[in-house]
């Protein structure tokens, strides 16, 4: 396959479908995680509270992603590729969030709850995009 129609195939794949479904699984995992780093915080710092929440959202996520959102091309099998493609996305996302936070909490002043806030919206449009290209791209 060439790389003008390899793109052309990207292009053509359910974009709409997928980031409906994308943001419905988002949702659902930015909600765990917020909602659990915020019971969190009352306990731990910051830091610690979003990494718990990480920690309860990231299995929904795989899960939601790769049963629903890209099902239609990730017919990969028992292979474990995607799920460690998953990982190093979503331990990215994870430093992504935590530098957010720092710059948040530390550069901004932001309260707490907004910072954290901050930080679970930042992430999900490059994680859309590592996801669709690489993480669950057709053919694993």
């Amino acid at each position: 396959m060439d790389m003008a129609s390899g793109w052309r195939n990207l292009l053509a794949a359910p974009l709409s479908v997928q980031l409906a479904r994308f943001g419905v699984v988002g949702i659902a995992a930015t909600a765990t995680h917020y909602l659990v780093a915020t019971g969190l915080a009352a306990a731990v710092n910051a830091y610690a509270a979003n990494l718990g929440g990480y920690l309860a959202a990231v299995g929904l996520s795989y899960h939601g992603h790769k049963h629903w959102t890209f099902r239609d091309r990730s017919r990969t099998g028992s292979t474990p590729r995607p799920w460690l493609r998953f990982l190093v996305v979503s331990l990215s996302a994870l430093g992504l969030s935590e530098w957010v936070l720092h710059l948040g909490l530390g550069v901004l002043a932001l309260p707490p709850l907004v910072a954290l806030l901050l930080a679970v919206l930042t992430v999900p449009p490059a994680t859309f995009m590592a996801a669709r290209l690489w993480v669950f791209r057709p053919g694993g």
